[in-house]
C-alpha cells in the first residue's frame, strides 16, 4: 500500500507526525516533492493532499499554469485508479491570503467533485460544503503534537504569547489593546511576546503604531525553530490568540499539547472543542470584546494540568491512526 503525499513534510511537523504513524503501520509514504511522477507512470493507491495555496498563491501566470497543471494531474490519478483524499484545514477561507481569487473558484469546485474523500478538523465544516459532498467527508480529529515535545521543560508562567504567522486575520490588534489595558504594575511582571514571521508588512506597521512606547510588549519577526518554540509555549502563562477568522488551528493544537492555557476568541471553533473534550473549558477560555479579554488577563487563572488528560489522550495520533487506515484501505469496489 503506497500513499503519495503532498506535502509530505514541512515547516509545520503536522504531516510528519501523520505519516510517520502510518509508516508504523506499514504502509509506504512517499514525498510528492521527490516522486512527481508517481501516479503518472507507475500506480500508486492514494494521493493524500493538503493545502492548495501553493498553486495559488503566485502572480497570474504562473498561477493559471501550476493550477492547470494541477488539475490535469488529479485528472489522470482517477483515470488511473488512484483514491483521492483531499484534507480540508481551511473551509471558510480556501487559502489564508486570498490570491487569485478567480482561479480558486475554479479549482476548489473541481477538486471538491474530483476527490473521494474529504477529511475535515472540525465537526462545522460539513455546513460550510454543499450538501451534494457530505457523503465523501470524514471527521478526524486534529492530531496533538506530544509525540515530538520534550517532557523535561517545566512551566515558568513568565508571559503572555502570541507565536504564529503575523497577518491580518490573527487579530493581533486586539490582544494589544487588552493589553494596553491592564495596570503598569501587572505588565511590569507580565509581559507580552508577540513572535512570529511577518506575512503583512502594512499590518506590522499598524501593531507597532499600537504597541507605541509600551516597552512591556515585545514584536519579535522571526522564524521560531521548534526546540526553541516548545520553550517559548511551556514558559508562558498563557497563549493569545484573538483569530478573526478560523476554521482549524495549527497553534491552538500545539499550545493544547504543550499543556499551557491559552485565551482565543470566541467562535464555533471553540464550542465545538469545549463539548468534545471534558475540561477544556478550564484551559481554553474564550472572549468576545477587548475589554473581556483584558478582564482576562488581570484574573490569576487556575492552572491545572490534568485538564488537559482527555483533550490529549484522545487526539493522540496512535489513537486516530485507525481512522486514517480505514480511509487508506478502501478500493473502489469496495465502496
Amino acid at each position: 500500500m503506497t500513499i503519495l503525499a503532498w506535502p509530505k513534510t514541512g515547516l509545520n511537523p503536522y504531516n510528519e507526525i501523520i505519516y510517520k504513524e502510518l509508516e508504523n503501520q506499514g504502509i509506504e509514504v512517499l514525498s510528492h516533492r521527490e516522486h512527481r511522477s508517481a501516479g503518472i507512470f507507475y500506480k500508486i493507491d492514494v494521493f493524500h493532499f493538503h493545502w492548495i495555496n501553493a498553486y495559488l498563491n503566485h502572480n497570474p501566470f504562473k498561477a493559471f499554469i501550476a493550477t492547470i497543471s494541477f488539475m490535469l494531474y488529479i485528472i489522470i490519478l482517477k483515470i488511473r485508479g488512484t483514491k483521492i483524499v483531499w484534507t480540508l484545514h481551511n473551509s471558510v477561507k480556501f487559502t489564508h491570503h486570498g490570491k487569485n481569487k478567480w482561479l480558486e473558484n475554479i479549482l476548489v469546485p473541481f477538486l471538491l467533485h474530483s476527490v473521494d474523500t474529504i477529511i475535515i478538523h472540525s465537526k462545522f465544516q460539513k455546513n460550510h460544503l454543499d450538501k451534494k459532498y457530505h457523503d465523501k467527508i470524514v471527521w478526524i480529529p486534529h492530531q496533538n503534537y506530544c509525540s515530538i515535545l520534550d517532557e523535561n521543560i517545566e512551566k515558568k508562567n513568565n508571559y503572555y504569547l502570541f507565536f504564529g504567522g503575523i497577518n491580518y486575520y490573527k487579530g493581533i490588534e486586539s490582544a494589544i489593546n487588552a493589553y494596553n489595558m491592564l495596570s503598569d504594575k501587572l505588565t511590569s511582571v507580565m509581559k507580552f511576546k508577540i513572535v512570529g514571521s511577518v506575512v503583512e508588512n502594512d499590518y506590522v506597521h499598524k501593531l507597532n503604531e499600537l504597541i507605541g512606547n509600551n516597552n512591556n510588549i515585545l514584536l519579535e519577526d522571526r522564524f521560531v525553530e521548534d526546540d526553541e518554540l516548545e520553550s517559548l509555549v511551556k514558559e508562558a502563562k498563557s497563549i493569545l490568540l484573538p483569530f478573526t477568522q478560523i476554521t482549524n488551528s495549527g497553534s491552538l493544537l500545539y499550545a493544547l499539547s504543550c499543556r499551557t492555557n491559552v485565551i482565543m476568541k470566541k467562535s464555533i471553533l471553540t464550542d465545538e472543542l469545549h463539548k468534545e473534550y471534558e475540561n477544556l473549558d478550564k484551559v481554553l477560555f474564550t472572549f468576545e470584546t477587548e475589554e473581556e479579554l483584558s478582564n482576562i488577563l488581570k484574573n490569576n487563572l487556575i492552572y491545572d494540568s490534568s485538564n488537559f488528560d482527555d483533550f490529549i489522550e484522545k487526539t493522540n495520533m496512535s489513537t486516530l491512526v485507525s481512522k486514517y487506515m480505514e480511509i487508506i484501505k478502501w478500493r473502489k469496489n469496495e465502496k
